[in-house]
């Protein structure tokens, strides 16, 4: 029902763009920002080395720069892990196994990339756009509690399950303060693609039980400062 509401809530705000709006002139420009980042992973099901019932929350945290071409903004920064709990259990795997990709205790940071397309139109002093696109956060450290590298007794496909590609769509809005400067703040809804690890662990997992799942979902919540050229 949520997600309904929420695509209901897109169509008609573009659908006011259209008939109301200007469309803004071709003006590139730059900026900084701060990024939160919460996000859900659900893991369940049962394969003959693991039994998995457990769903992570984790909130990251993050600053960014970005370059934007009106219909086009590129970004880069870089986010952290702050703090995340979980609720059930994964059991029969080893400590360097899927359960570090979710253990509450490890510290992760990431180089965040990111393209998303947009189409923006005027409304008074306010620029409004819905967003489309992709991230792509190339994992930098992965730590346990007490500071040592988890990647260090971990394969290549375990040392690769650590990025994540993320899917993304949502609204912004543009609070013009002036001809040149403007505030940005965004909302976006994504969905990780799952990692290679992750995705032999869920097909294993259907084989044997059909109610197995893995998913992550998550929100891209955003405020940003920027110049017009």
């Amino acid at each position: 029902m949520k997600k309904v509401v929420c695509i209901l809530v897109i169509l008609f705000t573009v659908s006011v763009g259209f008939v109301f709006a200007e469309w803004p002139p071709f003006k590139p420009s730059i900026g900084v920002g701060v990024k939160y980042l919460p996000y859900w992973t659900n893991v369940s099901g049962s394969v003959p080395v693991l039994t998995a019932d457990f769903t992570e929350t984790r909130q990251d945290f993050g600053v960014f720069g970005f370059f934007d071409l009106t219909y086009l903004q590129i970004d880069l920064g870089y986010t952290f892990k702050a703090e995340s709990s979980g609720t059930g259990d994964i059991s029969g795997f080893d400590a360097g196994g899927l359960y570090s990709l979710y253990d509450d205790g490890n510290k992760y940071g990431y180089l965040d990339m990111g393209l998303l397309l947009k189409l923006p139109f005027t409304l008074g002093p306010f620029t409004l756009f819905p967003a489309a696109g992709i991230s792509y956060r190339l994992n930098l450290y992965a730590q346990d509690n007490d500071g040592n590298d988890i990647k260090d007794d971990m394969s290549s496909d375990q040392k690769s399950s650590l990025n994540q590609f993320w899917i993304k769509a949502g609204l912004g809005m543009d609070i013009n303060l002036g001809k040149t400067f403007y505030l940005r703040p965004m909302a976006l809804l994504g969905y990780k693609i799952r990692s290679t690890q992750e995705s032999d662990f869920y097909d294993d997992a259907k084989d044997i039980d059909d109610d197995a799942s893995l998913y992550t979902i998550g929100l891209d919540l955003s405020v940003s400062a920027g110049f017009r050229f």
